[in-house]
């Protein structure tokens, strides 16, 4: 049977929007595991040339690099990040749709 009105239920559109938003949360989830991801490995990988250092001023130097690296890889993230996560904001407060009286 078909429908009197050519306009989606309201269900039908919170069920879309819905569906948007969860979109957008699983980037945000997917950016993040990224970072920690990338953010683990420099850690390992520094860790072992901290291991193998003769002297103090080599591994200041090398946690200083490894500062300067993970701050780096947050700012670049950070935009991404805000971004995706004001699309998702954008996906959970649009309205519904209109309303149909019965």
């Amino acid at each position: 049977m078909q429908q009197p009105f050519a306009t989606p239920s309201v269900g039908a559109t919170a069920l879309r929007g819905t569906g948007a938003a969860v979109r957008t949360a699983q980037i945000i989830g997917l950016e993040w595991l990224d970072l920690g991801k990338q953010s683990y490995d420099d850690l390992v990988a520094t860790a072992g040339r901290l291991a193998a250092c003769r002297n103090p001023g080599e591994a200041l130097t090398l946690q200083g690099d490894l500062v300067q690296r993970m701050t780096g890889r947050a700012l670049a993230r950070s935009v991404v990040l805000s971004d995706q996560v004001t699309a998702l904001f954008g996906h959970l407060l649009r309205p519904a749709g209109p309303r149909r009286l019965p």
